[in-house]
C-alpha cells in the first residue's frame, strides 16, 4: 500500500505531503514488512506484533494485511500499534 497524506492539517499542498508505503520482505521461517515514511524506514518489523514469542508471519499475504492496517492507522494519526483482536479480524495465522 501507498498512501500520501499531509503532514500538516489543513494544508494539502504536495510540498507537505509524507508518502507511507509497506513492503514485504522474506525473513527465515517467514515473512515480516517495512514501513516507509518520507522514503525512510519507520517500522521494520521481523516478528508478529502482539504475539508472544518471536514468531514471523506465515505468508506474505499476512505481512502485507498487517502492514497495511499500520499505514492506515498512520494516515489516521493514530499509534501504529496492532492488537490480537486485530490480528484475528484480519484472519492473521498465529
Amino acid at each position: 500500500a501507498i498512501i500520501t497524506f499531509s503532514a500538516k492539517p489543513g494544508i494539502s499542498d504536495h510540498k507537505n505531503m509524507l508518502l507511507v508505503e509497506s513492503a514485504p520482505f522474506e525473513v527465515p521461517g517467514g515473512w515480516g514488512y517495512n514501513i516507509i515514511v518520507d522514503r525512510k524506514i519507520f517500522i521494520h518489523q521481523q516478528i508478529i506484533p502482539a504475539v508472544p514469542g518471536n514468531k514471523a508471519f506465515a505468508s506474505k499475504s499476512d505481512a502485507e494485511k498487517t502492514a497495511n492496517l499500520i499505514v492506515h492507522k498512520i494516515t489516521s494519526k493514530q499509534l501504529p500499534s496492532v492488537t490480537i483482536k486485530e490480528l484475528d479480524s484480519l484472519q492473521i495465522n498465529y
